[in-house]
């Protein structure tokens, strides 16, 4: 299969958005890898996880734009923008 078709394939729901405390992701298949960039591009936080669902801990990040990528257990890559309130 392509990349593409992969990409589609991701059911990736992220919740609350935007956030305050925890963030809470649910995937159809096994996070490998989760990471919170900044706009500039610098990772501010990451876990590894082999989990359908992980929960981050984001209250000691300043409120933002931040873009999640998250990395399944075959490669896969999904980038979602959130947003982190007060």
């Amino acid at each position: 299969s392509t990349a593409s078709n992969n990409l589609a394939s991701i059911d990736l729901q992220i919740s609350p958005n935007p956030a305050s405390d925890i963030l809470r992701l649910s995937a159809n298949e096994p996070i490998a890898l989760v990471r919170l960039l900044d706009l500039q591009g610098r990772t501010v936080f990451s876990k590894i996880d082999l989990s359908v669902s992980v929960e981050l801990a984001i209250d000691h990040l300043p409120a933002g734009v931040y873009y999640l990528s998250m990395q399944t257990e075959r490669g896969t890559q999904v980038a979602r923008k959130v947003v982190i309130g007060e």
